[in-house]
């Protein structure tokens, strides 16, 4: 049985490398070589193998992000496996992780504790890649599930998409220091989840930069920070803590690199 197991998982591996590599926009050698590690998640989810096991659709992938300000660290468990554990608020998996398409169940839980935060089921594509917040204070957190799509730019042009994940905040303007021209104009909070094309990615030149988030129609700056692009890269930024929060609950932002 364990040879067959053996031989079915590098069956799997082989039409999952295959399945990737008619997607080389986004799913990258790292990311590969990462779902390749995840034999557990993966077997663990879907038992003995057998022929309908193999043949079954490129995983999905994804990555997890903690944003929820006031929440204690925690782990996040899908398909009762552990994934992700003792993480403080804005960290975010190193990579994204693989488990077949369908419906899977993210748990969130305080690190030490086995108090439940989040249970909940989430629908995943096969062959599509998504990145998983939590947001919101600790008394409402929820799941944030967006679609990350996009083609990986060429040397000379990174990508760049901005959420606004402060629970307090007014409407948000995001621009270059001193520029009237708005890159991401009045964004709200968790404002993705309605509109999905706010998922998506604008272009920027690969350089460094002075932002500033302003509140929307006014010129009012909440923040100042600096960001450095590099070409090929796919970036997103996030607006977090609260309006008025104290030490790493206060208002700021983090950045994530999605290649």
């Amino acid at each position: 049985m364990l040879t067959k197991t053996i031989k079915a998982f590098w069956h799997w591996a082989v039409l999952m490398q295959q399945s990737f590599l008619l997607q080389k926009n986004l799913f990258m050698k790292k990311q590969i070589l990462y779902l390749l590690s995840l034999f557990v998640i993966v077997f663990a989810t879907n038992g003995c193998n057998t022929k309908t096991d193999i043949t079954t659709p490129g995983p999905a992938i994804f990555l997890l992000t903690q944003t929820s300000p006031d929440a204690p660290n925690v782990d996040f468990v899908v398909n009762n496996q552990l994934v992700f554990t003792n993480v403080p608020p804005y960290d975010s998996s190193l990579y994204y992780l693989g488990i077949p398409g369908g419906i899977a169940n993210f748990k969130v839980a305080q690190t030490g504790s086995s108090s439940l935060l989040l249970d909940e089921n989430i629908d995943l594509a096969p062959n599509t890649a998504y990145s998983i917040f939590t947001v919101d204070s600790l008394n409402k957190i929820s799941f944030a599930v967006v679609v990350d799509s996009f083609s990986t730019p060429s040397s000379d042009t990174a990508l760049l998409r901005f959420f606004n994940f402060s629970p307090n905040s007014p409407a948000v303007d995001l621009a270059l220091t001193g520029d009237t021209v708005l890159l991401f104009a009045n964004r709200t909070f968790n404002d993705q989840a309605v509109f999905t094309s706010y998922g998506g990615f604008g272009f920027m030149n690969p350089a460094t930069y002075n932002f500033e988030i302003r509140e929307t129609g006014t010129s009012t700056v909440l923040y100042n920070f600096m960001e450095t692009f590099e070409g090929g890269k796919a970036y997103t930024i996030y607006a977090k803590g609260f309006i008025g929060g104290i030490g790493t609950q206060a208002f700021g932002t983090s950045t994530i690199a999605n290649n």
